[in-house]
């Protein structure tokens, strides 16, 4: 799945327009609905688990990349209700990855210290990264976790995504360079 959005990010929606973006998030949103209310779950989880069904949030974070936004508290309550809701509801299951941001937002003042703040900024510069590496490790750490209690496994997922992710995003950027002189 996350080689075929960096596929198609690359061919096609790295240069699309933000209408573009905005269609592609509705046309999917709208499928996996219609899907929902004809009762055709199977479909849904098909396409919830693969590209298609997360190209709305990779279309949304690109777009939040050009066009970073202020959310009132007032937008930033609703969406944590939502997201609660969604976590009961069939149809807005279909766009709880982005409710998921709201809580994410709701935390976010408590970011004004600067080390928090850098981290965060780290965390951020490695999203792409961990995205990518995240299920390699995740088997790895699920392969050894029966000897390990959960809270240390939980720990040791957590460090090792943050390695891994950060050892690739250094590998890419290399290459990149080295592609570019």
């Amino acid at each position: 799945m996350a080689f075929l959005l960096y596929v198609i990010y690359a061919l096609f929606l790295r240069k699309s327009s933000d209408k573009v973006l905005w269609g592609i998030i509705a046309g999917v949103w709208t499928l996996l609905i219609v899907l929902s209310s004809l009762g055709l779950d199977n479909w849904v989880f098909a396409f919830r688990y693969n590209s298609i069904g997360w190209l709305p949030v990779f279309c949304v974070g690109i777009l939040l990349s050009r066009h970073p936004v202020y959310i009132s508290w007032r937008w930033i309550s609703l969406g944590v209700v939502l997201f609660v809701l969604s976590l009961f509801n069939r149809y807005l299951w279909v766009v709880s990855p982005i409710l998921a941001l709201f809580p994410v937002a709701a935390v976010l003042p408590l970011a004004r210290k600067e080390s928090l703040q850098n981290v965060l900024l780290f965390m951020g510069k490695l999203s792409a990264a961990l995205f990518v590496t995240h299920a390699f490790v995740r088997q790895q750490v699920l392969a050894h976790d029966q000897a390990l209690p959960p809270e240390i496994s939980g720990l040791l997922y957590l460090l090792l995504c943050i390695v891994v992710a950060w050892v690739y995003r250094l590998c890419l950027t290399c290459f990149y360079k080295k592609i570019h002189l």
